[in-house]
């Protein structure tokens, strides 16, 4: 099996010249081919990847390949796990990116073993699609833009992120390693990949809103997210995000007024919260507080630009016109043998403090036992104890830390945010189970019911302070007695059919 080249070099990074400059090197075409493939779209690989490539079983042929590699230092192997639990080949000779004209790809970077993995998921959708060309490099990605016809974009227009300021100011065009595809068939149509690596879709959009103006100029196009096993119950996540980032347009007047907003916001060193303004407060809450928060963080490095984008009605037009599209593509294969080392440190340090928590207890119930059989006596007691606590009290607080490190406070709030305000959405929509379980959390003490009606609630999760703005000086103030009529309230749970 060979590689399929396109008539224009450019629509892919795989080009004949690249493959014809490592023939000095003493590999076949079809080896050639398959290091060009590694070396521009993910940097490493595995044994099996390359049977795929070639068509070939995995056997004597393949391991004497990886041999050689190793053996003439053109690859590093990691090896994460024991022997046979899979190895990692990172192609990072310099020489070799030289010929092919990226001697300063990134790719050549050693990485923890996480994001290695993560460029094998993308190199395995890479090879996985054989209907796209792939590019990947940021200048193949920009040269390929910038030979398009009617291209009208500004080099602000493309991805990027800026270092510096002035005349010390520095701009990297497409600073997302993920590849872009032009299917083969029509040149005009392009796939982009995402991986998929956290359960909140926080950075998901800033790389949306990085990539309106590219989008709004592509004519056709679609988004293929790229799931782990883990991150699959996270894919509705991800589809709301890129409908509220892409598809669902502010309002003009808004977008006007959140210039003023963030200015006063930055200035005044706050977090962006629920505005003063009465008509503001309810549009933060309409739009939704997590793309309000995305749309602030992307201002504050890229300028008013991100606000004027935010209200353009392009892209939901292109949709309703089936231009754009998103795809899933659940990632199947098993990776966890690659993992042994990803969080070895991690769960290293854990276990230390687990087991110092262990022994300090250990020694207090040994001090107990000591005490009461009488072998020190009630001073000696009294200040081991105290010493002995104080370094447990310690050394639970260091155990707690870690583990409030670990989680995304800031994404876990925002979702909350998104969800309450729509808590009707959520019972129209939800099966039986889950209209159960959202009458717990929403109704904690049931709902009072008097025979013939349900007449109120008894309490309310105390999240609903948050929802509820202050109207005045009397909203918290009870109905004088005999307004209501007296019943015997029955607690029952409400039927979700």
């Amino acid at each position: 099996m060979t590689h399929e080249y396109p008539r224009h070099d450019s629509d892919d990074s795989v080009t004949k010249s690249r493959v014809d400059a490592l023939a000095d090197f003493g590999f076949t075409l079809r080896q050639r081919e398959f290091l060009v493939t590694a070396m521009v779209h993910s940097g490493c690989f595995l044994e099996r990847q390359y049977c795929a490539f070639t068509g070939t079983v995995r056997g004597q042929n393949s391991r004497e390949f990886m041999a050689r590699l190793a053996a003439r230092g053109f690859v590093r192997v990691i090896e994460p796990g024991g022997v046979r639990r899979g190895r990692l080949y990172h192609v990072h000779h310099k020489p070799l990116y030289k010929a092919i004209g990226q001697a300063d790809n990134r790719n050549r970077r050693l990485r923890i073993v996480g994001k290695m993995v993560e460029r094998v998921r993308i190199l395995d959708a890479v090879l996985d699609d054989r209907r796209c060309w792939w590019l990947s490099p940021a200048d193949d990605k920009w040269k390929w833009f910038c030979l398009k016809r009617d291209n009208y974009l500004r080099p602000e227009d493309y991805p990027h992120i800026a270092f510096g300021s002035g005349r010390q100011r520095t701009v990297r065009c497409f600073p997302d390693k993920f590849p872009i595809g032009v299917e083969k068939g029509r040149t005009d149509h392009l796939v982009s990949l995402y991986l998929v690596n956290r359960r909140l879709p926080v950075d998901f959009r800033q790389f949306l809103i990085r990539h309106l103006a590219l989008l709004r100029f592509v004519r056709t196009w679609t988004l293929r997210l790229l799931v782990p096993r883990r991150f699959r119950k996270a894919v509705a996540l991800y589809k709301a995000a890129l409908r509220e980032e892409l598809w669902t347009p502010m309002n003009p007047s808004v977008t006007k007024t959140l210039e003023t907003c963030f200015s006063d916001r930055q200035a005044g060193g706050g977090h962006v919260g629920d505005p003063d303004d009465r008509y503001m407060r309810e549009e933060f809450r309409k739009q939704g507080m997590v793309k309000i928060q995305a749309l602030y963080r992307a201002w504050r490095r890229d300028g008013d630009g991100v606000l004027w984008q935010a209200h353009s009605t392009t892209l939901r037009d292109d949709h309703s016109h089936g231009c754009s599209a998103i795809e899933v593509e659940l990632l199947n294969r098993q990776y966890l043998q690659l993992t042994g080392t990803m969080d070895r440190d991690v769960w290293a340090k854990r276990g230390a403090k687990e087991r110092r928590v262990k022994a300090i207890q250990q020694k207090l119930d040994r001090l107990d036992e000591a005490f009461l059989s009488e072998s020190i006596d009630l001073t000696s007691y009294s200040r081991q104890r105290d010493k002995l606590r104080e370094e447990l009290t310690l050394a639970q607080i260091d155990r707690h830390t870690e583990a409030v490190d670990e989680l995304d406070v800031e994404g876990i709030l925002a979702f909350a945010e998104r969800i309450l305000p729509r808590a009707s959405d959520l019972w129209v929509q939800a099966s039986l189970d889950y209209k159960q379980r959202l009458q717990q959390l929403f109704f904690p003490e049931g709902i009072a019911y008097d025979g013939n009606r349900f007449n109120r609630t008894a309490a309310t999760a105390p999240f609903f302070n948050y929802l509820a703005p202050s109207e005045g000086a009397d909203e918290k103030m009870v109905s004088p007695e005999g307004i209501e009529p007296s019943t015997n309230r029955l607690r029952v749970c409400c039927s979700a059919s």
